[in-house]
């Protein structure tokens, strides 16, 4: 349960986009100021969820610097198999979309 809402938490996926700032080409966002609701929030702040968001937008702002592109413009399977050069914990199911990073650790 999440605090007294009465939502039971299991473990997620958190998208790439999340981590994409709408309105600044080429900034990306991990910790606190990804985007997502209040229950949300209150699960991928702590540390294990941060080091998966901030590995990956590491990850992200290489490749486009090396591509001189910006972040929202890479494909996720080139942003995957750089991840997984590093051993990054990646997670496919439950959502749409291909480009999710897992937040278990």
């Amino acid at each position: 349960m999440i605090g007294g809402t009465g939502v039971r938490a299991g473990s997620y996926d958190i998208s790439l986009r999340a981590l994409i700032a709408r309105d600044v080409r080429g900034l990306l966002l991990t910790g606190r100021c990804i985007s997502g609701d209040f229950l949300a929030h209150l699960r991928y702040r702590v540390a294990g969820h941060a080091v998966a968001t901030g590995q990956t937008a590491g990850v992200a702002a290489a490749l486009a610097a090396r591509g001189r592109c910006a972040p929202r413009e890479l494909p996720w399977e080139e942003v995957k198999a750089a991840l997984a050069k590093f051993d990054a914990e990646l997670s496919w199911g439950g959502g749409p979309g291909p480009s999710r990073i897992s937040t278990r650790c």
